[in-house]
């Protein structure tokens, strides 16, 4: 049933942040006019046919790319589509269409991991000449074919690059709003963790949202002013992701009033701002709309302010203040940057199309075979079957195969009954027409207009729009409603049907894919973790925009480990890397990263790092390392028998320096020293003040009376505790589903306890008896 369940909430999965609006309407009016203007010249079919291809090119325009990108990918995608209509059509009974279907998916295939919009553009093409074969278009027609195709793709090309000077950059807005309301759910639950999955939401909105600024040709100015937004919500992210982690792991919890009033106010300041950014610059939004949302953010950073004026104040309030009156600056700057699009070379188009398929890497010829196998199956079968066309059979199938990293299954399910049910309702939307050509058009601007509002929001509301739209295009030119009804859902069947034999026979790449990506994660982590190691041992922060790229990077490959585990749970076939061992892996590598992070946050704040702290960090990132080497290349017994070998001689040599330098007592009666020393100074220094960024020493999220370094201590060996069971775990091999360690984390941790070296007996902590109940490996 759980399995069952994913794939219904990834069927169901609705965004409607990526809903459009004003576009919409524009294309929607160009595919209604050329259905009017060209089946009044050349007759209905042609009309139809316009229509549709009006349709496919303006799907291009997704908001996912620069709009003078855009303009270029469907200026190529209008000449492409006029070609092929034309030798469709003057080849109709040749083997010219199959072979254009079959060469359009190869390209599919092999621009798909270079260019996804190129690769959907030579799918959307297939979908056009599907359509063409439903068509009754002679020969004597293919010239009017051809010039009703290429009008009607060049006016909505020509539509879209006009209406280009008069659009507002909210497209790039609204990710950054939606990863500061994400922040900012994040930050309420930070205390009491009641919500599951708050952390990974937020990340991988703010991965969106940077990805959606790197991806602009805005000005350099108001790209700037956008990033500094996101990297003010990555820093509050990152504060209440160390707040959770110390109740997750039992660690000295940040019990006071302050810190609580600090994170309502930063929350407060994020939904602000989120209001703010939809709203300004934004044409047909009020004027007092915008005025109350920048009034809203003002009196948000005045109380920020006040509450950093207030005495005593930990690390954690002092951050979240500061943010918090960040934000309002930068949000002033965006207000100020003026609003200009850099102009964009077709460098990238021209590769995409020019240099990549030509100059192919394995992978690609392996996509592009599998695609162009997938359309010659579904026309041979199509002609076994006496099917009218096979063209739809393989535009699905092409559709479900492309290597977008999305889930078939989902995928399948979704196509299917959307086309199912988009086909069932058109007769009776016929049957209330009546034919009456002024509500044909109508339901046809409509239809086209919803279609292009919910391309990205939902896959299965797409599919039922679109097949609405063009079965009911075919209605509308006087073929019988039912009869392509159960054509197009007979075609997209077989279509899935191909899809999922293709996949058992040969296997998308989802499992090995996630093995290699859960390497990457580790070693990321890594790094990371050799960089608190420099924070414990003394280093100032004077490479803090390092520190920012590891953490950055870091975050990027949980994001995509992420989203590969979410597709091994609706997508269990293929071969790679198990669910269960995925899980659990996932689970040491976050764990391990969530306590330095954690630790990192003290450290920033003010707080010391001792020797111990140092080596726990080291000893993590050097088994996170040996766990990533093990994903990556199989490991043999004989490597791991070397690799024991090396850290029990590295843990000698360590402990031998470390016996012939100073002795324990003496070093723990130096650190006493040195933190009394700290203490007196703090003490002295009472009343003079305090910097407004920077708090002092000792001034760290601890409670009165505790260590700030012993709390470092115990969350970094934790971390390490953590990612020797990771290294373990990653040398596992399961000969059978009953050796998988568990399904969940507390049947896991069992033989990696067991199976830890002595040093890791120091590193217990409270945390370690938790169970999966008590304990949120998600953050």
């Amino acid at each position: 049933m759980s399995y069952v369940g994913s794939v219904a909430r990834s069927v169901l999965a609705t965004d409607w942040s990526k809903r459009r609006g004003w576009s919409a309407f524009r294309r929607g009016l160009v595919v209604v006019v050329s259905m009017l203007v060209f089946g009044g010249l050349y007759g209905p079919d042609i009309g139809a046919l316009a229509s549709v291809a009006a349709l496919y090119v303006g799907l291009q325009d997704r908001a996912a790319d620069p709009p003078s990108y855009t303009v270029r990918i469907m200026l190529v995608q209008s000449l492409v589509l006029g070609g092929v209509v034309f030798l469709a059509g003057v080849s109709s009974r040749s083997l010219v269409p199959a072979v254009l279907l079959v060469a359009c998916a190869a390209m599919s295939g092999l621009t798909a991991r270079h260019d996804k919009a190129v690769s959907r553009m030579f799918a959307d093409v297939i979908a056009v000449e599907a359509f063409l074969g439903l068509s009754r278009i002679t020969n004597e027609y293919a010239l009017h074919a051809f010039i009703a195709v290429l009008a009607a793709s060049l006016a909505q090309t020509l539509f879209t690059r006009l209406s280009a000077r008069f659009q507002s950059d909210l497209p790039e807005r609204r990710p950054v709003a939606a990863a500061m309301l994400a922040v900012a759910t994040h930050i309420d639950d930070a205390q009491t963790r009641s919500v599951r999955g708050t952390g990974e939401a937020a990340t991988a909105a703010l991965n969106a949202a940077d990805a959606s600024v790197a991806r602009s040709d805005l000005s350099h100015k108001r790209r700037r002013a956008l990033r500094k937004l996101i990297g003010d919500a990555e820093a509050l992210r990152e504060e209440a992701s160390s707040m959770r982690a110390r109740r997750a792991f039992a660690t000295a919890v940040i019990a006071d009033r302050n810190v609580d009033d600090a994170a309502r106010v930063a929350a407060e300041t994020l939904r602000a701002t989120a209001r703010a950014l939809t709203a300004i610059q934004t044409p047909g939004v009020p004027v007092d709309r915008v005025g109350a949302a920048l009034a809203q953010v003002d009196t948000c950073a005045a109380e920020a302010a006040q509450i950093a004026e207030r005495p005593d104040l930990r690390g954690t309030a002092i951050a979240m203040t500061h943010q918090s009156q960040r934000l309002a600056t930068h949000l002033n700057n965006l207000l100020t940057a003026s609003y200009d699009r850099e102009a964009t070379s077709g460098r990238h188009l021209r590769n995409a199309l020019g240099r990549e398929p030509f100059h192919p890497r394995p992978i690609d010829i392996k996509t592009g075979a599998r695609l162009a196998l997938a359309a010659i199956l579904g026309m041979w079968l199509a002609h076994v079957l006496h099917l009218g066309h096979g063209g739809w059979v393989a535009a699905t199938t092409v559709a479900l195969m492309r290597p977008d990293h999305r889930a078939l299954t989902s995928d399948t399910i979704a196509r299917a009954l959307g086309t199912a049910i988009g086909a069932a309702a058109v007769i009776p939307l016929v049957a209330v027409t009546s034919h009456t050509p002024v509500t044909n058009l109508l339901l046809v601007w409509l239809l086209a207009t919803l279609t292009f509002a919910i391309t990205s929001a939902n896959e299965g509301l797409y599919i039922i729009v679109i097949t609405i739209e063009t079965v009911f295009t075919r209605a509308v030119v006087g073929e019988d409603p039912v009869s392509v009804a159960i054509d197009r859902v007979q075609d997209v069947t077989l279509g899935c049907a191909v899809a999922i034999v293709l996949l058992l026979a040969l296997p998308l790449r989802h499992g090995r894919r996630l093995r290699k990506e859960m390497s990457e994660y580790a070693e990321a982590t890594a790094e990371w973790l050799d960089a608190v190691a420099k924070l414990c041992k003394g280093a100032k922060g004077g490479k803090v925009k390092r520190n920012k790229a590891l953490h950055r990077r870091m975050t990027a490959a949980r994001a995509n480990v992420q989203h590969g585990l979410d597709l091994r749970q609706v997508e269990p076939l293929g071969p790679g890397m198990p669910p269960w061992l995925g899980q659990n892996l996932f689970t040491l590598i976050h764990d391990s990263e969530r306590a330095s992070v954690a630790a990192e946050v003290s450290l920033r704040h003010g707080a010391k790092g001792s020797k111990k702290a140092r080596k726990a960090a080291t000893r993590a990132a050097e088994d996170l390392r040996q766990a990533a080497i093990a994903l990556q290349t199989h490991a043999t017994d004989e490597d791991l028998r070397r690799w024991e070998a090396e850290r029990s001689a590295s843990a000698a040599e360590q402990l031998a320096a470390e016996a012939a330098t100073l002795e324990a007592g003496v070093a723990a009666a130096e650190e006493e020293e040195e933190a009394q020393a700290e203490a007196d100074k703090s003490a002295e220094s009472e009343g003079a003040g305090r910097a407004a960024e920077t708090p002092p020493p000792g001034s760290a999220d601890e409670p009165a009376g505790h260590d700030p370094r012993r709390d470092i201590e115990r969350l970094l060996q934790l971390a390490a505790r953590e990612a020797r069971g990771a290294k373990i775990l990653a040398r596992t091999r399961p000969r059978s589903p009953g050796e998988k360690l568990g399904a969940d984390r507390g049947t896991a941790a069992a033989p990696v306890a067991v199976a830890m070296a002595p040093e890791a007996a120091e590193t217990e902590t409270p945390a370690a008896a938790e169970t999966e109940g008590e304990r949120n490996p998600h953050g």
